[in-house]
């Protein structure tokens, strides 16, 4: 392996260790619509990037018009994720498109919906 990869590898290791902290954190937000499943679960959260050192950049989707955490999700989200060790700044951005469907939600989060009569 070359100098240059090996100088790569930990970033990138990094980066993906505070990816999934950033996944398991967003996991302990709930939807205000579906009380029960989380945000990640939900399929609500379309991206992550980690842009800058201690920079990350989350893209969401509200699951229906009118969400009725239209205004609090995202300084939520933004609070919990600078939080985090070695964040120094979080920016959400509300997309629309490609609009939420039922196909974004996991496996997971369809179970409860079912055991909770959501479907």
């Amino acid at each position: 392996m070359s100098r240059s990869a090996k100088n790569r590898e930990p970033g990138k290791r990094q980066q993906q260790v505070l990816e999934r902290k950033i996944q398991s954190a967003l996991t302990t937000i709930y939807d205000p619509a579906t009380p029960n499943i989380d945000l990640f679960n939900m399929g609500m959260i379309y991206s992550i990037r980690i842009e800058l050192p201690g920079h990350v950049e989350i893209d969401m989707a509200y699951s229906s018009p009118g969400h009725p955490g239209y205004l609090g999700l995202p300084r939520l989200i933004e609070s919990l994720i600078q939080e985090i060790d070695g964040i120094n700044q979080c920016k959400v951005n509300v997309v629309s498109e490609p609009a939420w469907t039922m196909d974004r939600v996991s496996d997971h989060a369809r179970i409860n919906m079912s055991a909770d009569n959501y479907e």
